[in-house]
């Protein structure tokens, strides 16, 4: 049997799109921001809030009636105000940034590391910082040549269509060549076949566009391989490489600062959590900072985090682990 739907009035349907407008300018969000919230089309949204849809409001009201308290739950479990600090320029940061800076002089570097380091966060600042810099991430799915192509032709908003290899290739080329300290950063870089990672040195061969493979410790394997002849026209081109395999303490340090996490029992606990071996280091300790605010606000509904809302959330994140 099937429930019948809610049937909206017109002093109803006011209401909501009032509230969407509200929500709008209190967020000063554009309409295709509120897109990517809400998962309504932007022009539909924008018509159904304005009082222009000409297609059924019911429906419309329905999904924004939904949206509305999937927001409501988000702000009762912690909201925007219990978000972990924005990127911190730690020393690792430093580092990578260093190795970005010398890519940009036309040249190719590797960036290895443990998850949780803090590569990708300082990839999307170095980038925000400086023009002609793209961004890319590898994956299962974009590990051939013409997956990986695709991708990159995204990021300039290139539209591809059906094209060969060669074509396809010869449109990347071309994004690189009229631009001047230009880089191109390929994350999780070690999921990149080997056609994919030929195809990249050439195209840095004949673009001279400064090229950054960053990712786990997999990506020296993938691009340098045994270091034999058949590896030589990739492994000869590094010339820096950067290997980050855990956080530094000066790391941890400004990141618990940035916390507000003064309390010297709390530190030595976030700051283990941080040093574990490959167990996500920063980003762990993030999240098991951010649920102990959760925990502390939400649950117990104090404003100040203990101890033992931090052993707490480590337990929760850590499948029960004994902090």
């Amino acid at each position: 049997m099937t429930q019948s739907r809610k049937q909206f009035t017109d002093d109803q349907l006011e209401a909501l799109r009032k509230r969407v407008l509200d929500y709008k300018e209190t967020k000063e969000l554009s309409w295709a921001e509120l897109n990517k919230k809400t998962g309504i089309a932007t022009a539909t949204l924008q018509a159904f809030a304005t009082g222009k849809y000409a297609g059924n409001n019911q429906t419309v009201a329905t999904e924004v009636e939904r949206w509305f308290t999937s927001e409501d739950a988000v702000d009762l479990f912690g909201g925007d105000d219990i978000a972990a600090p924005f990127f911190q320029k730690t020393k690792t940061a430093q580092r990578i940034r260093a190795t970005l800076a010398w890519a940009r002089r036309g040249n190719l570097c590797t960036i290895m590391g443990n998850p949780g380091v803090g590569k990708t966060q300082s990839i999307d600042a170095f980038r925000r910082e400086h023009p002609n810099v793209w961004s890319v991430t590898a994956a299962p799915s974009r590990a051939s040549f013409n997956a990986i192509m695709l991708a990159i032709l995204d990021e300039f908003n290139v539209p591809a269509g059906k094209r060969s290899a060669y074509q396809l290739s010869e449109l990347v080329r071309r994004q690189f060549r009229s631009r001047d300290n230009a880089v191109l950063i390929l994350d999780e870089a070690q999921h990149l076949g080997e056609k994919a990672l030929e195809e990249l040195r050439s195209i840095y061969d004949d673009t001279k566009v400064g090229m950054v493979f960053a990712g786990n410790l997999e990506v020296t394997r993938n691009i340098e391989g045994s270091r034999t002849a058949n590896y030589a026209q990739r492994f000869s081109r590094v010339s820096m490489r950067q290997v980050i395999l855990s956080p530094e303490p000066e790391d941890v340090s400004l990141l618990l600062d940035a916390w507000g996490c003064q309390d010297p029992k709390q530190r030595a606990l976030a700051t283990e959590i941080a040093m574990k071996p490959g167990g996500g280091a920063l980003r762990s300790m993030s999240k098991v900072l951010e649920l102990a605010h959760v925990i502390a606000r939400d649950v117990d509904g104090v404003a100040e985090v203990t101890l033992s809302h931090v052993k707490d959330a480590w337990a929760q994140l850590s499948s029960g682990g004994v902090a």
